[in-house]
């Protein structure tokens, strides 16, 4: 379990082949900028059965991720699961094959969005 971060609480960077699995993270509604997980530069995640309670993206997906697998969350409040900010640079790399199944939304502003 991850209790009240104050910014992220999982971050999985220039990775391959992570699995995160049955962990629970709690944050406020009102905390600002604690995302669940971030996931960045990485290819082959795999994150299942969770619940995330955030103030921010239960699930924020950065630059450079491919091959992204989100499957059994729980996800609210908070804003749900981000795609990007993409495209602040002209060299910046994309995100491709990112597949969101069997998930519930309770009390986010939004499903799934892809932020520019």
């Amino acid at each position: 379990m991850s209790l009240n971060s104050q910014l992220y609480h999982i971050v999985i960077a220039a990775s391959h082949n992570v699995r995160v699995q049955g962990v629970t993270i709690i944050s406020p509604a009102n905390s600002p900028n604690t995302d669940g997980i971030h996931v960045g530069l990485s290819t082959g995640v795999t994150i299942t059965n969770m619940r995330i309670n955030s103030g921010d993206d239960c699930i924020s997906v950065g630059p450079g991720t491919s091959a992204l697998w989100i499957q059994g969350i729980v996800c609210g409040p908070g804003h749900g699961i981000s795609i990007g900010s993409l495209g602040k640079s002209v060299i910046e790399p994309g995100v491709q094959n990112v597949i969101v199944t069997t998930r519930t939304f309770i009390g986010t502003q939004n499903g799934v969005r892809i932020k520019t």
